[in-house]
């Protein structure tokens, strides 16, 4: 609908519009709409540009803790006039698209900038056609007069906290003033505040106006090497551009040039609003905790399609403007609830610890019959709790103890409280938990107990929510966990399906740590008796491709794609649970942590039956980091569920996990990409080595023949007798000896599994 009847509102439009960022499509002269955005032709001629003579260096730093605060910096640095802003970055402002603020995490941003004191303008402009009727629609209501043009740097300082009470904190800290972290006192004032709250940070550069590109060390950007390494090849690679634009209405050449647009101030208003909004959706949605970026990933790019699409027209169609305007508001309101989860979760964490021990007894005598731990409900928008309710009563005459478990189990759930309740005041009897933690797991047992030859009523309550709305990494690792395992969120620099294209995976490299140690055959273990030296063929291991790697259990081994000290790698892994894989704990982390993790199940020759799946967090042994010895080489992921919210198990299954000790061979399977003399692996096809078990090289460890080479790291050794039980992961191969090594699994074996996945 145009605005076009009598006396319809119209807008003054300003005489100059200064300070937007440099538009890649701009050139001095062009004309601008500024109903449409669009650019227009040139009706001014070639201007003579008197360049600024002088530049100043500025050093500004902002902590952005709240969508507020994210919003007046956008104000300052790529906000727009009427319909001029647009929808894409600049270089400029591509830095925004790294600002991470939520319950849990606020930004530092530092910007370093060295630009021209003054725009590079024209003493004098004027027009090279004659007004006319058709001059707006064809030259539109502005020209690009000149410009400023600079260099800049910034360092944006990510800091992710585990609960609200250390984000509070770290803010506490800095609220009088952010610390200027580009300077070496600041640096180390950051680094101290995010040591002593639990801070992970993460740095990020952008830079523009510069001669090259910034060389990217392998481990990442920290606070040191800002100061080391960047600042000093940003100051040395100045090379200004083009970094905001100064536009003139043609009214300043020709007064007779009308200044006036048929639109209301109101809508441009509303613009300004939606423009606004979408850029905070946009950095929310760029910087979305993993477990909630399937909820708004695809949601997001419709909606930048869709603004683009629309953007000329959003001023004259009020239609289109409400209902942008309202996906914008809907995004936004499913990132609040994401973050609202967010928040949620770390309160859990925090009331896990409140649970009583297992197997402590609770006396229901002594004028207590409720007892409640956890949450019973969710407060805040996204937090929906579910209850289920479970009872059992005896009457008065049952000779003896009445006993009674109660057992919750669903694994699409997570218990967040859970409740006892007592109906009797007096005689009630007694009641333990019989589970090591309930909250934070996918269920548990309370055992209840008359007194005797009374009867009893006892009703247990369980309150859950949706474990695929939640973050994929356990729920209490740090309230309820024994120490000895580290979960961390595997960063991401993109979707996995577009970071792992077929050339880059085909160029990924196996992280080798084969050994020729000992330098002959291991000997078969047996038993408390002195080995014999063996011939190779005694102890040889039968080694064949996979005929179906398509079928069940072949199809939930998978490969492992991964970044890590920035070169791409490669390696085996297991489907061992609805939601999760196993590995060796050196796929995960080295002297550096894995990035961009990708598990393809059943992979062959490029091919994906199954589809490319996410492993945003992963864990491993503390003991592993400390020692890096096989004994400790074993490592889990959580899977993040597809766009349909299917899980990894739902689509090719799962396997088992076995302590067995009286295992006495293994078929380990795996994608070994290291050609030997007997095989011409190159780590496209699946493969397994049947093999016995060989005399252990080492406490806590495992050997056997084997001849699955580097690549296999993380493959499963699968038990002969039962298919679907693994009982050894592959840790590292010995060239000489022809076998295997990998961590003995003991009972810290499944400790881990639950810490892991509930």
């Amino acid at each position: 609908m145009r605005q076009d009847q009598k006396n319809a509102p119209t807008t003054l439009l300003n005489t100059t519009v200064v300070g937007q960022p440099w538009q890649d499509a701009y050139q001095v002269g062009v004309g601008v709409d500024a109903v449409t955005g669009q650019l227009r032709s040139t009706a001014i001629a070639k201007p003579e540009l008197r360049p600024s003579k002088n530049q100043k260096t500025e050093y500004t730093y902002t902590l952005v803790e709240s969508q507020e605060k994210f919003e007046q910096m956008l104000e300052a640095t790529a906000k727009g006039s009427y319909n001029l802003e647009g929808v894409q970055l600049s270089a400029s402002t591509s830095f925004l698209d790294k600002v991470a603020v939520s319950e849990l995490a606020v930004t530092i941003v530092a910007q370093l900038a060295v630009e021209d004191s003054e725009y590079s303008l024209a003493p004098e402009y004027r027009l090279d056609v004659e007004p006319g009727p058709d001059f707006r629609a064809r030259h539109g209501d502005y020209f690009v007069a000149g410009y400023r043009a600079g260099s800049s740097l910034h360092a944006i300082y990510q800091c992710r906290f585990t609960s609200t009470e250390q984000r509070q904190e770290f803010s506490a800290a800095f609220s009088a003033e952010v610390p200027d972290v580009l300077s070496a006192e600041g640096s180390v004032k950051f680094q101290q505040v995010a040591s002593r709250t639990g801070a992970r940070v993460n740095v990020e550069v952008s830079v523009d106006g510069v001669r090259g590109t910034l060389p990217s060390p392998a481990d990442g950007w920290t606070p040191g090497t800002i100061l080391t390494d960047v600042i000093p090849w940003f100051n040395k690679n100045l090379e200004p551009v083009h970094r905001e634009s100064y536009l003139a209405h043609y009214r300043m050449i020709d007064p007779s040039i009308s200044a006036e647009v048929p639109i209301a101030p109101a809508v441009f208003a509303d613009l300004s609003y939606l423009y606004s909004k979408f850029w905070l959706a946009r950095t929310r949605a760029k910087t979305c905790p993993a477990f909630g970026r399937r909820l708004v990933t695809d949601r997001f790019l419709r909606l930048q399609v869709d603004l683009e699409a629309h953007q000329a027209s959003l001023a004259t169609d009020p239609e289109t403007l409400a209902k942008v305007t309202a996906d914008v508001r809907e995004l936004l309101a499913t990132l609040d609830e994401i973050d609202n989860r967010q928040a949620f979760y770390s309160q859990v964490v925090k009331a896990a610890a409140t649970e009583p021990s297992e197997g402590q007894r609770i006396d229901a005598d002594n004028g207590t019959v409720r007892w409640g731990y956890g949450f019973q409900q969710g407060t805040s928008p996204g937090v929906v709790v579910s209850s289920a309710t479970d009872s059992y009563s005896a009457d008065d005459k049952a000779f003896g103890w009445r006993e009674h478990g109660f057992t919750y189990r669903d694994t699409a759930r997570v218990v967040v409280g859970w409740e006892v309740i007592c109906g009797r005041n007096e005689n009630g009897g007694d009641w333990e938990k019989r589970s090591d933690r309930i909250i934070g797991r996918d269920g548990g047992t309370v055992w209840v107990k008359s007194d005797y030859w009374r009867g009893c009523s006892w009703t247990v309550v369980w309150y859950t929510v949706e474990a695929n709305l939640y973050p994929v990494g356990p729920w209490t690792a740090d309230a309820v966990h024994d120490s000895g395992f580290t979960v961390a969120e595997a960063p991401a620099t993109q979707a996995v399906e577009e970071y792992w294209t077929p050339d880059r995976m085909r160029e990924a490299v196996p992280l080798d740590r084969s050994t020729t140690e000992g330098g002959s055959m291991l000997a078969p273990r047996t038993g408390g008796t002195e080995p014999s030296e063996p011939s190779v063929e005694e102890v040889a291991a039968s080694t064949s491709p996979v005929a179906d790697p398509t079928s069940y259990p072949a199809r939930t081994v998978g490969k492992l794609f991964f970044t890590m000290g920035g070169t791409a790698h490669v390696a085996s892994g297991v489907v061992v649970h609805r939601q999760g894989i196993m590995t060796a704990a050196h796929c995960l982390v080295m002297e550096h942590e894995a990035q961009n993790l990708c598990f393809v199940p059943a992979y062959d020759d490029g091919a994906a039956p199954f589809g490319h799946w996410a492993v945003p967090v992963y864990a491993w042994p503390d003991e592993w980091r400390r020692s890096q010895t096989s004994a400790d080489d074993l490592g889990f992921g959580r899977v993040a569920p597809r766009q349909d919210g299917r899980e990894i198990g739902d689509v090719v299954g799962w396997v088992g996990l076995t302590l067995r000790p009286d295992v006495q061979s293994w078929d380990d399977v795996g994608y070994p990409a290291e050609p030997s003399t007997r095989y011409p692996f190159d780590g496209q096809r699946q493969w397994q080595s049947l093999g016995p078990r060989l005399e252990p090289p080492a406490p806590r460890v495992v050997a056997k023949a084997d001849d699955l080479t580097a690549g296999g790291s993380g493959g499963p050794w699968f038990t002969p007798d039962d298919s679907a039980m693994v009982n050894g992961v592959f840790s590292r191969y010995n060239v000489s000896q022809r076998a295997v090594h990998g961590p003995e699994f003991g009972g810290w074996v499944l400790t881990f599994f639950h810490h892991v996945f509930g």
